[in-house]
């Protein structure tokens, strides 16, 4: 259900509104500290502060605050501070990562003279433009697609026109009922887009006082380093983009057939290799049997005193999940056939062990998918036509998928595509992994053809987001270090194979 409630939100905010023809931005210059606990932080070895930022850098209306968390240099700061730029969009943002600020801080020891910022972005959480509709719940939805689905609940047995005449309408109200919501708190489509977010990242520049900063972006992030390398290269020292999404990616597009390229590049690694092939021999096999029994049998649970399922769809997507990191790379054959002998046998024991890991919400909703609609273009014919390339895949993405992209592509619009010239020198490091489920590695190999001074490291057998690896810290750190002189270090050429678990005898 976790699921469908994320794809329903996905297009909750639709608005409007227009700004001035002005070229000029006008960048903020208004910082102060504060309590750290006014972020829900019990620190002391942090300065927390508040960045205030026009709503509309052309037009201002408004203020929005954002709020800014930095571990200041152990010694003396004489280097460039390292802003890091996380992934998502998330709701929560940069600061629920705290522990990974301490991580990062303890492992390079570049810190020992520069400061590191974690900041949480226009829209997400502690920020005064915070999207949230949680006031306006999918209740009515809910009722709705318990009347249309029953007891069952499962979303596999919806067809397009049942979702068109049972779900589109009440699809539509939450859409303007979260539209009016967020209006009435003066949260405006137009005020949240990624070359906003980067204007904010200059009005942070300006306001703590540095001359030049390094960018380190991951995923989403990249997005946006991008973003500022484009409009402000003479404020970078570096910047480093790990899990890349270039601003011409066909993003929404290729996210339909994504699942199905980045599970097949695993299924191919456990074929090549000789313990994973000895133990799982049939693993496709095996995984598209669960998917398709599971697709029209859906295992029933209840958790918390609600009822959820776990069908073909949401089973594809644990796996896809899983392929997000290496750490997960060497029990995901034996999840695959486990689960296919339980159904064989009728004995669910492991697949009732994995049911709590189906019910946890995900943060990556409202200001994740408004900033992402904005920035690449949507198209239902396409995204139709790719789905019927997904082939035996096909169950790991529904109908529901496609129907929601139409249902906000009506109320919302798709975004454009834009390509940047980056004519500038900016040295830019660039991590991608070959098993990368999200952004792959020929997303690297795009932005890599048109930087000016870029290195492209691929990491074999890694997924998404890399630089805390071994290779991936001892890179970076030599990276932040030399800068233009950057020179791979030898084990990006490792082979890196994955330990994979089989159960013994």
């Amino acid at each position: 259900m976790r699921t469908i409630i994320f794809s329903l939100i996905m297009g909750i905010l639709i608005f409007s509104g227009c700004g001035s023809d002005n070229t000029i931005p006008q960048i903020s210059k208004s910082y102060y500290t504060t309590e750290c606990s006014s972020f829900d932080i019990d620190r002391t070895d942090l300065e927390c502060g508040v960045l205030e930022v026009p709503n509309d850098y052309f037009n201002p209306t408004s203020t929005f605050s954002l709020p800014i968390v930095i571990k200041r240099a152990k010694k003396e700061a004489i280097k460039s501070p390292v802003i890091y730029e996380v992934g998502g969009p998330t709701e929560k943002g940069a600061l629920k990562e705290l522990t990974f600020l301490d991580w990062v801080s303890s492992n390079f020891s570049t810190f020992d003279d520069r400061d590191l910022i974690f900041y949480n972005r226009r829209g997400e959480q502690y920020s005064s433009s915070y999207l949230s509709c949680s006031s306006v719940d999918e209740s009515e939805l809910k009722e709705n697609l318990t009347e249309l689905l029953g007891e069952n609940n499962t979303i596999n047995s919806i067809t397009q026109e049942q979702f068109e005449t049972s779900i589109k309408s009440s699809y539509i109200d939450a859409l303007i009922g979260c539209k009016n919501f967020l209006q009435s708190k003066g949260l405006f489509k137009k005020d949240f887009t990624t070359r906003n977010s980067a204007y904010d990242i200059e009005s942070l520049r300006k306001s703590l006082g540095y001359e030049k900063i390094n960018l380190l972006g991951v995923s989403y992030g990249s997005r946006l380093s991008l973003e500022y390398l484009e409009l402000y290269p003479e404020n970078l020292e570096s910047v480093v983009l790990d899990g890349v999404l270039p601003e011409n990616s066909d993003f929404m597009q290729h996210s339909v057939t994504q699942y199905k390229e980045a599970i097949e590049r695993f299924f191919k690694v456990c074929e090549e290799d000789s313990k994973c092939n000895g133990a799982y021999p049939n693993l496709k096999d095996e995984f598209l049997f669960v998917m398709d029994y599971l697709h029209n049998k859906p295992f029933f649970y209840t958790f918390n005193g609600n009822k959820y399922n776990i069908d073909g769809r949401n089973l594809a997507i644990k796996v896809y999940e899983n392929l997000y990191s290496r750490s997960n790379y060497s029990t995901i054959p034996y999840m695959i056939h486990r689960i296919y002998n339980e159904l064989i046998y009728d004995n669910y024991t492991f697949l009732e062990s994995l049911t709590t890991t189906y019910t946890e919400e995900g943060d990556e909703d409202l200001i994740f998918n408004f900033i992402h609609y904005q920035d690449y273009p949507i198209n239902l014919n396409t995204l139709l036509a790719k789905k019927d390339t997904l082939g035996e895949f096909t169950n790991s993405y529904s109908i529901y998928d496609i129907m929601t992209h139409n249902g906000i592509y009506e109320v919302y619009g798709g975004g454009r595509f834009v390509q940047y010239p980056y004519k500038n020198n900016v040295p830019v490091l660039i991590i991608t992994g070959t098993l990368d489920p999200v952004t792959p590695y020929f997303y690297a190999e795009n932005i890599d053809a048109r930087l000016q001074n870029s290195t492209n490291i691929v990491l074999k057998n890694y997924g998404h987001g890399n630089f805390t690896s071994n290779c991936g810290k001892l890179s970076l750190e030599r990276f932040w270090e030399s800068k233009s002189e950057f020179t791979p270090p030898d084990c990006v050429n490792d082979k890196n194979p994955i330990d994979f678990f089989v159960e013994e005898e």
